[in-house]
């Protein structure tokens, strides 16, 4: 396998953007205003060096810093799709012809565009790495709720597994790089976005009455904890989201 990602980055340099053309560039604005649509609780920007604000902000920040998209490329079985970022963002998803034993075949891989949807690159109006709740509010929640093209086959509830599956190892990742918890770094000029988003997943853990204010880096390594958050999360945002 690895010589087959040795091909896949060698051709993913070759390109300059990534489906920047495919993607309707409404992605920041669709859902700019949050608070009303799903009746948030409105958070300002001075309510972050409060308590308990301060801390549950510090926790979902630090989760989504350390939250790799895998798992939502790789819908519906296709568990060999690979996807790489550069550090400009771009992102590309690669699938690949399978021999007889089902494992990936070298030299075939293809970056998966508009034609197959489901499980193509986002746009990252946001960085994940740098802007988590703006890349929540701009890429996340939009795919969440819309899927990735008009014809995208997956319902919103299998978009919320396969996100809840990155967020879960979001959590491990944050032991395994044995890393404290973070607080928040907004763009400037789009508070209010960043701030929804947080009120958003917020109210997704709370409907399901998991509280994070007290949570700490050290806490993620016990397992239980790890997936109780992962399922009230899971639960909460398709109580919020998935229209019956």
């Amino acid at each position: 396998m690895r010589r087959v990602l040795v091909c896949v980055i060698s051709i993913f340099f070759g390109v300059s953007s990534v489906n920047a053309l495919d993607i309707p560039k409404d992605g920041l604005d669709i859902f700019s205003n949050m608070n009303s649509k799903f009746e948030l609780k409105a958070i300002e920007i001075s309510d972050l060096s409060k308590d308990p604000v301060r801390s549950e902000v510090a926790v979902l920040f630090t989760i989504l810093l350390h939250t790799k998209e895998i798992d939502i490329h790789r819908m519906r079985g296709a568990v060999h799709n690979v996807v790489y970022s550069d550090q400009e963002g771009h992102e590309a998803v690669f699938e690949f012809d399978l021999d007889e034993n089902g494992l990936p075949i070298e030299g075939t891989s293809r970056e998966i565009t508009i034609n197959n949807c489901m499980n193509m690159a986002n746009f990252n109006y946001y960085l994940p790495s740098e802007y988590p709740f703006g890349h929540f509010a701009a890429d996340i929640l939009p795919w969440l709720l819309k899927g990735n093209c008009p014809n995208d086959p997956t319902l919103i509830s299998e978009r919320i597994d396969a996100y809840i599956l990155d967020f879960e190892s979001g959590m491990t990742s944050i032991i395994t790089t044995q890393s404290s918890l973070y607080h928040p770094k907004f763009h400037e000029g789009k508070n209010n976005m960043q701030l929804e988003a947080f009120s958003l997943l917020l109210k997704a853990l709370e409907l399901g009455g998991f509280n994070i204010n007290e949570l700490t880096p050290t806490d993620f390594k016990d397992e239980k904890v790890r997936l109780e958050i992962a399922k009230t999360l899971s639960n909460g945002l398709k109580v919020m989201l998935v229209e019956d």
